[in-house]
């Protein structure tokens, strides 16, 4: 049998040139689910600080089908049938070409169950998840903190579009599943642990097809220069290898290891410039407070369920269109303004790590007494996620003189994510001529340079707005705000 898949369309993408798509995946972009995705931005409102960051989760989802599809292809050629006779025993008989197409529809689908504005609207629509919803997904992702997209991205693929996956072939809808998931839904790949692992991490993994494209992508959205990684030097040199143990795990060529290098430091500093800008930041948060105050006592649920996601309804047009309508009706939302008019932006306290040590400083300098900065980063956070010291915090704003008596201060939590060799099964292995592997902290010194600075990186960010106080007018008052602030983290005990 042919490994070879065959393009049925082809596409011309602005990342990746030019993208085939078998008749399969032809058909699920006409479903109207898949096609919502075009109304769905993959940076949410990123674009009223990066005007060009107007890329959508369906284009996304198109271009980790096709790196997905590099990727398994390599590791097909670099390593030999016998591995893969041992990792994939199920699709021996029918081909590579099976594989490979349940490689890719897991990459085009894994975002389909993303919600309005993407990742801004996970809590409101984990809010709207019945109990029942929450269970099952906390079984399906064995984990309490389960992403609501993914849940959504397993329901849709059962209905609808595994409808369409049972008519190709009636295993692809647990295949897929499997994939996203971490239950292993009595899949074919289920029948070696290993092979199920590097199949997964294909999708989500250090170096996954996923980042991948959103690196390259977001980047050439915004204009920055720093996301834009040398992907194919880093797929060309993918093949599978055992360590000590005898288990099987993706490893690169160490010839590509300055790729490797660089994919790790365009991360970090996209993070660090776009993704945790500040401004991007306080304007997602206020953004997902208002979602949170308006669903579902003015705005229906229903907007943020996977069953109007299969008909095409629920993306960023229809609940803008409702949301402009609640701000401008609801006397308490003029706080929300900045949404909707870039005269009323949030104002940022702190912008850059020095500001945030600066803050670290003046509180233990309030306080009179020898702290550690840890112990009061430690506050920082307990200040942005307990309510009951968010309210202490409400009440000393509201004693202060009018107009900053009116204001709202809301802190975001940015933990850190550098990369890690603690998870076994997400770590980047490196390989030379020898089958050898070894992790990549052991032969990259900037790699452990690059975690070390993810350290330096801001972890918090406050910022507030004054209802229709202008942004010109209200950053006035940082000075005031930010005393607020300190006397109330040198209060707490």
């Amino acid at each position: 049998m042919s490994t070879q898949l065959k393009n049925d369309k082809i596409i011309r993408d602005p990342v990746h040139g030019y993208i085939g798509l078998t008749k399969l995946e032809y058909e699920l972009i006409q479903l109207p689910v898949l096609n919502r995705l075009h109304n769905v931005r993959q940076m949410a409102i990123a674009y009223l600080v990066y005007p060009g960051a107007l890329t959508t989760r369906f284009v996304h989802c198109v271009g980790v089908m096709h790196v997905a599809s590099k990727m398994i292809r390599n590791l097909h050629e670099n390593s030999s049938a016998e591995i893969f006779a041992t990792l994939f025993p199920d699709f021996k008989g029918t081909g590579f070409s099976r594989l490979e197409q349940t490689v890719r529809l897991a990459a085009l689908l894994h975002d389909v169950g993303h919600g309005p504005f993407s990742h801004v609207s996970e809590q409101v629509m984990e809010k709207c998840l019945t109990e029942a919803e929450k269970t099952q997904a906390a079984k399906i992702f064995q984990d309490k903190d389960f992403h609501a997209h993914e849940y959504c991205s397993i329901k849709l693929i059962q209905h609808e579009i595994g409808g369409l996956l049972a008519e190709e072939d009636s295993g692809y809808v647990a295949n897929v599943c499997a994939l996203i998931a971490k239950e292993s839904f009595s899949s074919e790949l289920g029948e070696s642990v290993d092979g199920l692992t590097i199949a997964r991490q294909l999708i989500s993994g250090q170096l996954d097809a996923d980042r991948m494209d959103y690196l390259l992508r977001d980047a050439y959205a915004t204009g920055v220069t720093y996301g834009s990684i040398d992907a194919d030097r880093i797929l060309l040199n993918l093949m599978i290898r055992k360590d000590k143990t005898d288990r099987f795990h993706i490893a690169v060529h160490e010839r590509a290891l300055s790729a490797i290098e660089d994919m790790l430091d365009a991360r970090f500093k996209m993070y660090k410039w776009v993704y945790r800008h500040h401004l991007v930041v306080s304007v997602s948060e206020l953004l997902r407070k208002a979602l949170d105050d308006f669903v579902p006592r003015r705005m229906s649920k229903n907007l943020f369920r996977w069953e109007v996601f299969e008909q095409g309804g629920g993306d960023d047009h229809s609940v803008w269109t409702e949301l402009r309508k609640v701000i401008k009706r609801e006397p308490t939302a003029a706080k929300y303004n900045g949404i909707l008019d870039r005269r009323f932006l949030p104002i940022s306290l702190f912008k850059r790590p020095a500001h945030l040590a600066r803050l670290v400083d003046r509180v233990i300098e309030k306080t009179g007494r020898h702290e550690s900065e840890e112990n009061i980063r430690h506050r920082i956070e307990r200040l942005i996620i307990e309510p009951e010291l968010q309210d202490t915090l409400r009440q000393n704003i509201e004693r202060e003189r009018a107009p900053l008596s009116k204001a709202t201060l809301f802190g975001v939590n940015l933990p850190p994510s550098p990369y890690k060799p603690i998870k076994h099964d997400d770590t980047i292995w490196l390989c030379g001529d020898e089958t050898t592997i070894t992790e990549l902290t052991e032969e990259s010194t900037y790699s452990q340079a690059i975690s070390r600075e993810w350290g330096e990186f801001p972890s918090a960010v406050f910022c507030y707005v004054i209802p229709n106080m202008k942004r010109d007018n209200a950053k006035g008052l940082a000075d005031r705000m930010e005393e607020v602030l300190v006397s109330t983290l040198a209060g707490i005990r």
